[in-house]
């Protein structure tokens, strides 16, 4: 499970790495869409925006806060521009490290899979196995 800081950081490097850019410009709406749908992790607006604000003050992302011309002249808010730092791309490299050690506690090699005869293999996988403890191919 990543923490909300690091899934908002990765939703926006997926944003800009979907249009090959170092920067994006995503909706906060937007934003908590996709953390909800990839990372299965929903808050609300006002915790977006502390996590923003703690990526910023850990330098990594700037945010570019722009504005546009409104119908009446006025300046209007638009969507807020995330860059990202060098810092990113080290806590990126950091999360991957942490993913591939997480990853690997759990992997099974190619000789262990090659190792179990195909008859076993075969047994364990038929449907009338009942539990897998109980199978002698595992004691």
């Amino acid at each position: 499970m990543v923490s909300k800081d690091q899934a908002v950081t990765l939703t926006l490097m997926e944003v800009a790495r979907a249009h090959g850019k170092l920067y994006c410009y995503p909706s906060q709406t937007w934003i908590l869409h996709l953390v909800k749908r990839h990372w299965d992790q929903s808050f609300c607006r006002r915790t977006l925006n502390r996590v923003l604000r703690r990526l910023e003050d850990r330098g990594v992302i700037v945010r570019v806060r722009r504005l546009r011309r409104g119908v009446c002249g006025r300046l209007v808010r638009a969507s807020t521009l995330y860059k990202f730092t060098s810092e990113t791309f080290k806590a990126l490299k950091s999360l991957v490290k942490t993913l591939t050690r997480f990853r690997s506690v759990f992997h099974v090699t190619k000789e262990a899979h090659n190792k179990l005869p195909l008859s076993k293999v075969s047994h364990y996988a038929s449907p009338k196995c009942g539990n897998p403890v109980e199978n002698s191919a595992f004691r």
